[in-house]
Parts: C-alpha cells; sequence; structure tokens
C-alpha cells in the first residue's frame, strides 16, 4: 500500500485557539484539566444572530426553530476589519470562518513572534483546512443578491489562507485541503512535508467551523441524540457537534533551534492512507487504520513501544469506536506491545469540529508532551461492549495525572479520520531537554509594545498592566513574551526595565499619555517612540537577548465591531 510521509522533525513554534470557553493556550489546558465539557444550549447572543436573519427572510413570521445543543462560539459576528485594509461591507459578506481565520492566524504569528513585517516577502506557506459549508453565502445572497460577486470572494474557502498572505506578503505556497473530519491534520502533513523539501521555511496552519444558522435539520446518523460525544463509553449513541479555530505556527527543526524560536513540541512523523474498498465507501476500515499508524512509527522513526499516548479519533460511534480499538491494538500487536497505553478523545470536551478535529486533537497532544501531563476523557464510565479494552494494547484515561516516565521520552500519536476515508496518523515529541531555553540571569531587560494604533496601543498596555498586576512569574519571561508578540506595526514603544515595579509604573505612563487627546510628547526621554512614518527601530524577533519563557500574555488587541447581515438591509 503507497504512502506519502516524511522522516524529519518539524517544530511547533506557535498556537492560537479560539474555543468554546477558551481563546488562549493556558484557557484550554485548564479546561482540559478540569474536566469541563463545552456542549450546552445555544447561547442566547447565537440565536439572536439566526433570528435576525431568518426574521427578515421570513417577513418577521414567529416560527418554532430547534436549536441543538452544541459546543457553541460566542460573539461569531465580530471583527476587525480596519487591520485587514477591508470595507465594512465587504467584511459583512465574508464567511465568519474567513474572518476567524484571520484573527486566530494574527495571534498564532504573534506566539511564534513572527508578527508584522517578519514574514514579508518570505517563502511562508499557509494550509488552511476548509469545510464544504456554503452558507454564508448563500444567506448573504438571500437578502442582498446584488452583492453576490463580492460575497463569493469572502465565501469561497481559497480566500482564507489568500487573503491572509496577501495581508502580510507571504510568498510561499498556499493551499487549501478538504478530506472533511481529516481536513486539518492532513494540512499539517502536507504543511510539513513542504518545509522538509525546502517549498517554504515557515507553514500557518489553521482551520476554522463555524455554523453561521445553526437549525436543527435533517441528521446524520453519526450524530448523537442529546449533543454529547461519549467516546468509547458503552451509552454512546453517536458524536455531538462543535465550533472552533486553532492555527498553528511551524518551521524546520534546525531553523528555529538557529532562530532561537520557543518550541512547544515536535512533529516527527505522519502519515496518510485511504481505506479502499471495505464495507462501505463511508465505513471504517481497521486494517487501514493500522497502516497508517505503523507508516507514522516508520516515517518518525520510532517503535511502538516509544508510543506514550494515543489522542484518537474517537466518535462515540457503536461502529466507529470498536473499529479503531482494533486498529489500534492490530497496531500495537505487530511489534510485541506489551504495556498497555492510555487513550482520549478530545470530542468529548467540544464535540466534533469537523475539518477542525484533527488540529483540536493534535493541540492537546502537543501540550500533553509540553507540560508532561495526560489530560482526562469525559463521559467513559461502562465500556462500549464491543470493545475488549481487556484484550487490546489501549485503555481510556480519565485522570488528569503525570505523564509515565517509564520510556525515554514523551511521544504520542494523533489519529483523525474521515468520513469519506481517508486517514492520517502524526506523532508528536517532546522538545529536548538540551535545547530548552532557560530562564535568563539578567537584572534588565526590554519591555516592547507596538500596535496599528495609538488606542490599540494603549489598550495592550493596559492589558499588560492587569496581566503583571495578577501573575507571579519572572520579569524575563514577561519582557520576553512582550518581545515575541511585538511585531513591526506603526506606532512602537520600547523601554529598558529594572524590576516588576518599574514595569508597572511604565505601563501606568504609557497609559495615561495615551489617553485621547494622545500626549505623546509627555513620555519619558528614556522611553523610546516611534511612529513608523517618522522614526523606525527594530524590534528583535528572538525576544530579549538574554532568553526567557514564553509566557500566555496578552495577544493582538483587535479593535473588533459586530458585522452581520442585518446590517445590509437598506
Amino acid at each position: 500500500m503507497p504512502f506519502r510521509y516524511f522522516s524529519h522533525s518539524v517544530a511547533v513554534t506557535g498556537i492560537s485557539v479560539r474555543l468554546p470557553g477558551a481563546e488562549t493556550v493556558d484557557e484550554f489546558d485548564k479546561l482540559l484539566r478540569n474536566k469541563c465539557c463545552c456542549v450546552a444550549e445555544i447561547p442566547e447572543q447565537r440565536k439572536a444572530l439566526a433570528e435576525s436573519y431568518l426574521n427578515i427572510i421570513e417577513h418577521g413570521d414567529v416560527q418554532e426553530r430547534r436549536y441543538p445543543k452544541a459546543a457553541y462560539l460566542k460573539d461569531i459576528d465580530y471583527f476587525d476589519n480596519r487591520l485587514f485594509g477591508i470595507s465594512p461591507t465587504e467584511a459583512i459578506t465574508m464567511d465568519p470562518n474567513h474572518r476567524l481565520f484571520l484573527l486566530t492566524a494574527v495571534n498564532a504569528l504573534a506566539d511564534a513572534g513572527l508578527l508584522g513585517k517578519r514574514l514579508e516577502s518570505t517563502c511562508t506557506g499557509v494550509f488552511f483546512a476548509s469545510s464544504n459549508s456554503l452558507d454564508y453565502l448563500n444567506m448573504v445572497t438571500a437578502i442582498r443578491p446584488d452583492l453576490e460577486q463580492i460575497a463569493v470572494i469572502g465565501n469561497l474557502p481559497p480566500f482564507a489562507p489568500g487573503r491572509l498572505a496577501y495581508r502580510y506578503n507571504l510568498c510561499g505556497p498556499n493551499i487549501t485541503i478538504n478530506t472533511l473530519c481529516s481536513s486539518s491534520l492532513v494540512a499539517v502533513h502536507e504543511a510539513c512535508k513542504s518545509i522538509l523539501s525546502g517549498e517554504c521555511d515557515t507553514a500557518v496552519v489553521g482551520s476554522s467551523r463555524i455554523i453561521p444558522l445553526p437549525v436543527a435539520k435533517s441528521k446524520l446518523m453519526i450524530q448523537s441524540s442529546d449533543g454529547y460525544t461519549r467516546a468509547f463509553s458503552d451509552d454512546s449513541d453517536g458524536t455531538g457537534g462543535g465550533e472552533g479555530c486553532i492555527v498553528i505556527v511551524l518551521k524546520n527543526e534546525q531553523q528555529a533551534l538557529r532562530d532561537g524560536d520557543p518550541i512547544y513540541a515536535m512533529i516527527s512523523g505522519s502519515a496518510i492512507n485511504h481505506d479502499g474498498y471495505c464495507s462501505s465507501l463511508t465505513g471504517p476500515n481497521a486494517d487501514a487504520q493500522t497502516a497508517v499508524i505503523q507508516a507514522a512509527w516508520d516515517s518518525a522513526g520510532i517503535q511502538g513501544n516509544d508510543i506514550g499516548y494515543i489522542e484518537a479519533h474517537g466518535t462515540g460511534t457503536k461502529l466507529g469506536d470498536p473499529i479503531e480499538i482494533k486498529g489500534i491494538t492490530q497496531a500495537f500487536t505487530n511489534i510485541g506491545m506489551t504495556k498497555p497505553c492510555p487513550i482520549g478523545s478530545v470530542k468529548t470536551n467540544f464535540g466534533h469540529l469537523d475539518c477542525v478535529a484533527g488540529l483540536l486533537g493534535l493541540v492537546k497532544a502537543i501540550l500533553s508532551v509540553n507540560k508532561g501531563v495526560l489530560y482526562p476523557q469525559l463521559f467513559f464510565e461502562r465500556p462500549n461492549r464491543y470493545i475488549s479494552f481487556e484484550q487490546s494494547k489501549v485503555y481510556v484515561n480519565t485522570d488528569y495525572k503525570a505523564w509515565d516516565t517509564d520510556r525515554k521520552k514523551r511521544i504520542a500519536g494523533v489519529s483523525s479520520f474521515s468520513f469519506s476515508g481517508t486517514n492520517c496518523h502524526m506523532i508528536v515529541t517532546e522538545v529536548p531537554s538540551a535545547i530548552t531555553v532557560p530562564s535568563s540571569k539578567q537584572e534588565q531587560f526590554l519591555f516592547s509594545l507596538s500596535a496599528d494604533s495609538l488606542s490599540t496601543l494603549m489598550r495592550v498596555a493596559a492589558q499588560y498592566r492587569e496581566y503583571t498586576t495578577n501573575i507571579d512569574v519572572p520579569l524575563a519571561d514577561i519582557c520576553h513574551t512582550a518581545a515575541l508578540r511585538c511585531g513591526n506595526q506603526t506606532f512602537k514603544l520600547q523601554r529598558t526595565i529594572y524590576d516588576k515595579k518599574h514595569l508597572l509604573e511604565t505601563l501606568d505612563t504609557i497609559i495615561h499619555c495615551l489617553q485621547p487627546p494622545y500626549s505623546t510628547v509627555e513620555l519619558p526621554a528614556d522611553l523610546w517612540f516611534s511612529q513608523e512614518a517618522k522614526r523606525d527601530f527594530p524590534i528583535s524577533p528572538l525576544g530579549n537577548p538574554g532568553g526567557g519563557r514564553r509566557l500566555d500574555a496578552p495577544l493582538y488587541p483587535f479593535d473588533l465591531r459586530s458585522l452581520w447581515i442585518p446590517m445590509l438591509v437598506q
């Protein structure tokens, strides 16, 4: 059976998430640790958005509409159109998936220390995993058919990565991938191949899933009756739904080390295949799943015994779950695995995120190997009666606990399988301790901020003021993180900081001077202020020369405003 795979490591240098209940990596970690399930009734704000459109096309007729339980995002109508040079009308006609992808990508680039002009004209690739939905385009054209031409550009999937590349002048491959449920993990696989072949230097990989009109329609046979996903459990009757957006930044391992980039984890190998001919077109194939897992091990140069955790596809279906366990067990049996391996499925927390599902599982696995912990799976009381875990090589992990240290290093596998038969498995390894960045011993540090307007500069200063007040971490780490997330935007501030008190005083001064009407002339002489049109100064892409650890610090303060379909009604 032919496979496409790579054989060297790629570094994950940036991550940004927008999930129900979690808008940062740290919030995502806390949600997993605390066994939170984000499936719930539709928020009133989301319901109001749907109703505002339905009332227009149905001429105000009051109808009984059913909104199923799911893991819903809030504020899907908000967007910073001015940051991307997009008019309000064009922004309203854009698929909210595209808008959310753009915002999340900016934060991922900031997290990787690549915001601003650092990637301009570079061979940076963008890989976007897309769903099949054109629901928002249909909604726009239903009330404003005259805007169809402009709306098409804002809704066809390839324009999402294309618009990011256009905004930041990214000149590498720009690819949209759709393999249904496995789309985003396949996108990561293709991005890694592109990096390791020399086709691009850096890759931005992301996917977004928003349901703009979540009114219950006909149900697919894999959907659960109550919206919850109970993977591998006997009381499961299908998979629940969810929304979210995830973007990661990838770089060649050696290049990331040379550049001094902060690294979450390494992607050491992966493989993709197809089920081929089996019981049905949409039915899973255990043998194909076994084969893709073993091919991923081979591409990473590891043995199955090296695996300490598997993030399973885990849809909670009566057919799919037993077949997945059979596929994993066959792979472990083939290499003589003796010690049971823990598995889990993040779908129990967030439901099935469709094209985003693979990335969601990948980020969970990345955090597991990075932090040395195993996260608990929810809703597992009685195992699926068609799964004999006693005879398998795996067990479902239901507790938050430290990673088993018996193996040489932490290595996780991630599976993502598609309704259409495309399978992907990926290997994630921890960053070797020899290349982790120690905390700096310096006594003074350079604190940096930047933004595209004075108002947003003031807001990011206020965010850091609150953050610094409420967290007890080394000053080196705060300044290092701020430098990483600071791009060469129009307005920039830098100052040498001696201690935490000095930083707080500096932030107070910035906030005071940037209150309208802006009085930048009142800024202290040793606080370097630069407006791009007047004077520029470099901001090191490596953060502070003395180093430090990356924190889950404030992200870019977008100038968000509600942009939704009723605004198009004249």
